[in-house]
């Protein structure tokens, strides 16, 4: 019936239509539309129009803050990555630094470690060439036949000279 005693809810156009009294309920025998005015059934329907696109904006609405806060919690954890890795940058970089001046320390070093070998290789090469003289306690070797004779070869003894300053550099 709709009334409320069998225990069913009153619809909103029930309930804009007056009480059925015991001698009206012949003449409302056409249902509960038939005591109501045409227009307020069109603006019922409008209503009824209006609450379903309301109800589809907010949960559109709904939708899109739930896209929001993701792209927000993917920009914050983006946002964090970057800026480890930024610093895990500034780390790497400082360590190459570091190694740089290590690896200049290190050369210079090993240019100190290679010069006596150079001289010790100069004096192998050039000994072949103008003899060694070698003191032992008081007395003097020669080691190696001289073959550069100053008078002879002037070019020579001065090349050879030349090379000599070039190794003791």
């Amino acid at each position: 019936d709709g009334d409320g005693s069998d225990g069913s809810p009153y619809t909103l156009i029930e309930a804009m239509c007056p009480p059925k009294s015991a001698s009206g309920a012949a003449a409302s025998a056409g249902g509960p539309s038939s005591c109501v005015d045409p227009s307020v059934l069109a603006t019922l329907a409008l209503t009824s129009s209006a609450c379903d696109d309301l109800t589809t904006s907010i949960r559109n609405a709904a939708s899109l803050r739930l896209a929001l806060r993701a792209s927000l919690n993917i920009a914050e954890d983006v946002s964090r990555r970057h800026a480890e890795l930024l610093r895990h940058s500034g780390e790497l970089s400082a360590a190459a630094e570091r190694l740089q001046a290590e690896e200049a320390v290190l050369t210079a070093r090993a240019e100190e470690i290679g010069r006596p070998l150079e001289h010790y290789d100069a004096v192998d090469r050039f000994g072949v060439v103008v003899g060694v003289l070698f003191k032992d306690g008081g007395r003097s070797v020669v080691r190696g036949p001289t073959r550069l004779n100053v008078n002879d070869d002037r070019e020579l003894y001065v090349e050879v000279l030349g090379q000599i300053d070039a190794a003791v550099d």
